[in-house]
């Protein structure tokens, strides 16, 4: 999908499932024609911490955008696995609200 498309839908997407599912927050930290960055917290379903979590969208070519989600904490108890998990459920957030699919 082109990026001028992409990120307004995956910014509609996260502000959705924040609404939806206490403990998650996100709001646009840059704006540009080149970039979008959304930074904010994520909260899975369980009783998680909210982990810092910045989305980043920039356009890939003609009808392309490529997302990169990182996921980051200085809490030494949150364990890689609820990383991955929460990058995987993000990535699945994403995929299902704005309707494409990620790249294999």
């Amino acid at each position: 999908m082109d990026f001028m498309t992409f990120h307004p839908r995956l910014n509609s997407a996260l502000q959705d499932y924040a609404k939806n599912h206490k403990g998650n927050y996100f709001r646009i930290a840059l704006l540009k024609n080149d970039a979008v960055i959304i930074q904010g917290f994520y909260k899975g379903e369980q009783e998680e911490d909210r982990i810092p979590t910045t989305i980043t969208a920039k356009p890939a070519g003609p009808e392309r955008t490529r997302m990169e989600i990182k996921i980051s904490s200085s809490d030494s108890k949150i364990s890689s696995k609820y990383f991955r998990e929460a990058a995987r459920d993000l990535f699945q957030i994403v995929e299902k609200e704005t309707g494409v699919l990620p790249e294999e």
